[in-house]
């Protein structure tokens, strides 16, 4: 072979070294750093999202301790948000934003849009809060006489109990009546021993209980009355939305206590207005939500966030891109040409060196960087600095596995040119 064919297959090989180096390189990060699966398997298996839930229920609960005093339910606002907000749809909205930047630095999407969906946090809140709701303690929305009504509706027991104590309330209250009508219709003023004995001679058992049932439906009336103004007082205006469950709530207690219904249609008009009070709740609730929680929120339009870094390694990522399929093709090519210049032998040997020198390289290279890199995550102890080392760490495995398979290609094209050197292939 000429010497000008000897130094042009010495500077082939050299290139062609220099070429397996880069290709490895390119290939390796395009499988790893710049592959959206690689990282969202790698986040997930370094407890990113178990992590970043976390610290999202903790804020949760601090943003939502000052209006927890007001909140009439026994799960709190952030337990509830915290069953929304689950590591699974941490995880569901993380992939679909690494997903959608790689898309951007792959130059598959002309925008960046990184975004949280909402729609399954305010259907889990919502949904949180309806079996919330099936049971409701009366006494927690200040309903009046919220004992009385529950203990009512526990048994006809005491239903009847307490219909019966209404009862002496009702004619201790209608007797004082008659008795007024009576003092008003005489000329002078009665004593209370000659008061009851004109009220008994005005009445028998018979005829008070009619008078009593006479004055029934104004009592019911007033007790209407009485009743709205504690409800309107007590709920306040930010709980209007509640009033007219609590109201049919009152109206049974009212209409019960004044023998207007008997216990079955008691217990079926306060099971209605419970039900019909947590559809209220769950109501406001969602309205409340849908004005304050948007259906998506755009991460990119969110004050501070700079986008220009992410155009840099767009252009970054398009080199690394061309390079994955361009060095290889110049890898071959050169491979190639050196096989046509060069004796078999020759070419075996060039190509055999250049590509155990460019394995050992990645070799050496991916274990040093490995070791610093090992280092530094027992320095950082934190997982979201381990989760960006174990992204690179990714990388100089990939590496290190395809230097291994260079270094072997390279051995045995070694081995090949020497054996064909000696006669032992290829002869004649």
């Amino acid at each position: 072979m000429s010497v000008a064919r000897t130094v042009a297959v010495t500077i082939l090989g050299i290139v062609l070294a220099a070429s397996l180096v880069s290709a490895s390189a390119a290939v390796a990060m395009d499988r790893t750093v710049l592959d959206a699966d690689h990282v969202a398997d790698t986040a997930e298996e370094e407890g990113i999202y178990e992590e970043l839930t976390a610290q999202l229920h903790a804020d949760l609960e601090q943003d939502m301790a000052a209006g927890s005093d007001e909140w009439p339910l026994e799960r709190s606002q952030a337990d509830l948000a915290a069953e929304a907000f689950d590591e699974a749809y941490v995880q569901e909205q993380m992939e679909a934003n690494i997903r959608r930047a790689y898309d951007y630095l792959h130059g598959d999407a002309e925008e960046l849009r990184l975004e949280l969906r909402m729609e399954p946090v305010r259907e889990a809140l919502v949904s949180e809060l309806e079996a919330e709701t099936e049971e409701i303690d009366l006494e927690t929305f200040d309903v009046p006489d919220a004992g009385a009504i529950e203990a009512m509706a526990a048994s006809e027991q005491q239903f009847e109990h307490h219909q019966s104590e209404a009862r002496e309330e009702i004619e201790a209250e209608a007797k004082a009546t008659a008795k007024a009508e009576i003092q008003a219709e005489t000329d002078r003023e009665l004593t209370e021993d000659e008061l009851e004995r004109a009220f008994q001679e005005e009445f028998d058992d018979e005829e008070f209980d009619q008078y009593v049932d006479e004055q029934l439906p104004t009592i019911r009336e007033e007790l209407y009355a009485e009743m709205d103004e504690r409800i309107a007082s007590e709920l306040g205006d930010d709980r209007a939305a509640l009033e007219e469950p609590i109201r049919d709530l009152g109206r049974a207690y009212v209409d019960a206590r004044t023998e207007l219904i008997g216990y079955d249609e008691y217990v079926s008009q306060v099971e209605d207005a419970k039900a019909d009070l947590g559809d209220a709740i769950v109501s406001t609730f969602e309205a409340e939500l849908e004005a304050e929680l948007p259906a998506t929120i755009d991460l990119t339009e969110e004050e501070g966030f700079d986008e220009e870094p992410l155009e840099d390694a767009r252009d970054a990522v398009s080199i690394v891109g061309t390079l994955v399929f361009v060095v290889p093709a110049v890898a071959l090519a050169v491979a190639g040409i050196v096989t046509w210049l060069a004796s078999a032998s020759t070419a075996a040997l060039t190509v055999g060196a250049s590509s155990l020198l460019s394995g050992s390289i990645g070799l050496v290279g991916a274990h040093l960087a490995s070791a610093e890199l090992q280092s530094m995550a027992d320095a950082e102890g934190d997982r979201m600095a381990a989760f960006f080392l174990e992204v690179v760490g990714g990388f100089l495995d990939a590496i290190t596995i395809q230097s291994v398979v260079l270094v072997a290609i390279g051995v045995g094209l070694v081995l090949l040119g020497v054996a064909i050197r000696r006669g032992l292939v290829l002869d004649g």
